[in-house]
């Protein structure tokens, strides 16, 4: 080996070979004829050495790459050394100018070459290959690719065989269901499919393991039962998918629709017996109720809590209700009506109002009113507290953000217990005006509680002025009288005890005045 002064070598046709520098360059290949090819060399590596490769045929040498008397120098400068794998799966391997390469890697043909010596020892492409085989384990070989297909690999899944598929790609390989094609050996090992699992099936009242699929579209992020209703018929369709199939559209959560997002997650039964408290009235909706099956079995079935403030509470199965009812019910912003999806999930009620939008009908809060409403709640606590306007709210615990203080809230487990007065001292006075307001008052007509509650110095007054008479709470938005310095000298009577501004009230005499004959 000659060290050069340039950094260039060279090949010549007659078997020369050089430095760019020698004198023999400039005769050898000054004709411009394309005799001479030019090169770079690396420190140490003379790019114009004459290659060796590893020569042989492993279906009569098997063992060929591992011994190194198969390794020969190649008889051109230009060569490479090449290997193919053929149609029979016999690896082949030699200089690029054998027969062999010519004539067999022509055109398409799946040859690898390499320049380095000895190179196409180890200058092969390779795919994992095998039939039904959702993930590559062990027993999974990377097998190298032959003369007829690409150096690519591919993993394929077959929704009716459901198989998985892996090996090298080339055009006869089938139009599977999933494909992902990549370029790297060995790169088709990953799990796959690795998208979501969905029952999929039409009228499969009992899923089985037959109708588990993968989701068609890989985008897929849920799945689920939809049970569709054809009124002419009178009859039901129980549909299975994922969420990006176009039945989906059909699907109302909740009402004929369940969805779920793991895999394989909608495989439940379409009957089933759900129980839910039936009742009408307050009365009988506080009271033990045996546990009874619905009549309608459909999954999507639910329990339900009506009161609309103008007729008694009701509790029952969301598909016994009337069409117009039920839409009441799905209507998730009307607060009429409560459903949830659990076994007797609507045994427990708790009344729901606040005196700033319902006014008396929540300072007294009596369950024989029917336009005292209730409502469901996530847990089974009840609670009244008077906010810091003076207002009192009921409703469930989860419904308050604050916390309960002692004297100005209670919280409660059995339904309905956030009913009643609240507090027990809450002020009660007459409350009146006009003509009917200057004669003594009796407890059986004119006696109300103050619909504001602000604590033991809440009041009532009597506002007189000669001419006008209004009796009411010091705590009402609109008072005339409120117990302090502010109150119309002489005009007002104001006490803290109950009831306590019944009193009689003389009008100031009024004078007329006459022409006289």
């Amino acid at each position: 080996m000659k060290s050069c002064a340039s950094e260039c070598s060279v090949w010549y046709s007659n078997g020369h070979r050089g430095c760019t520098l020698d004198q023999n360059y400039d005769a050898d290949c000054s004709s411009g004829n394309g005799d001479c090819i030019e090169c770079t060399s690396q420190p140490g590596k003379p790019c114009n050495d004459i290659p060796k490769c590893v020569v042989c045929d492993m279906e009569k040498n098997p063992e060929c790459l591992e011994d190194t008397l198969f390794v020969q120098e190649c008889l051109e400068a230009t060569d490479q050394c090449y290997r193919y794998r053929d149609a029979e799966h016999v690896v082949h391997l030699g200089c690029t100018s054998q027969e062999d390469f010519t004539t067999i890697c022509q055109g398409s043909a799946n040859c690898l070459t390499c320049s380095s010596a000895e190179c196409n020892r180890d200058a092969k492409f390779g795919c994992y290959t095998c039939d039904d085989c959702t993930s590559v384990g062990q027993t999974v070989e990377l097998q190298e690719c032959n003369i007829l297909q690409e150096n690519r690999c591919y993993m394929g899944y077959d929704k009716i065989t459901k198989q998985t598929h892996r090996g090298c790609y080339s055009g006869t390989v089938p139009d599977y269901d999933f494909m992902e094609l990549c370029d790297s050996t060995g790169c088709n090992d990953q799990i796959f499919p690795d998208h979501l699992q969905c029952y999929q099936c039409v009228d499969c009242t009992e899923a089985t393991v037959t109708d588990v699929n993968y989701c068609s579209n890989t985008e897929a992020t849920g799945c689920f039962m939809l049970e569709l209703y054809f009124e002419p018929e009178q009859s039901r369709t129980l549909v299975r998918g994922c969420n990006t199939d176009e039945q989906f559209a059909n699907c109302q959560i909740d009402r004929n629709c369940r969805t779920c997002d793991n895999d394989q997650c909608n495989g439940e039964l379409s009957q089933v017996d759900t129980f839910c408290n039936q009742c009408d009235g307050v009365v009988a909706c506080e009271q033990p109720i045996p546990s009874t099956p619905c009549t309608d079995k459909s999954f999507t079935n639910q329990c339900y809590l009506y009161s609309d403030g103008t007729s008694a509470m009701k509790k029952g199965c969301v598909l016994d209700l009337d069409p117009t009812m039920a839409d009441v019910c799905y209507d998730q912003s009307d607060e009429r009506c409560k459903l949830c999806p659990d076994n007797q999930c609507n045994r427990k009620h708790c009344v729901q109002c606040d005196t700033h939008t319902d006014g008396m009908v929540c300072v007294v809060a009596d369950k024989t009113m029917a336009a005292l409403r209730y409502t469901l709640c996530a847990g089974d606590v009840c609670r009244m507290e008077i906010t810091a306007e003076g207002h009192t709210k009921r409703d469930c615990l989860e419904n308050f953000t604050n916390p309960c203080e002692p004297g100005s809230c209670v919280e409660s487990i059995e339904s309905g217990s956030n009913a009643g007065i609240f507090p027990a001292d809450r002020r009660q006075c007459f409350q009146c005006t006009g003509e009917s307001c200057w004669q003594e008052q009796e407890e059986a007509t004119g006696g109300h509680y103050c619909p504001l509650y602000r604590g033991a110095e809440d009041g009532c007054y009597i506002y007189n002025d000669g001419s006008t008479i209004v009796r009411g709470c010091t705590t009402d938005p609109a008072a005339m009288c409120v117990g302090d310095a502010n109150d119309p000298p002489g005009d007002c009577t104001v006490s803290l005890e109950d009831l306590s501004n019944s009193a009689a009230q003389a009008q100031t005499p009024m004078t007329c005045y006459a022409d006289c004959p």
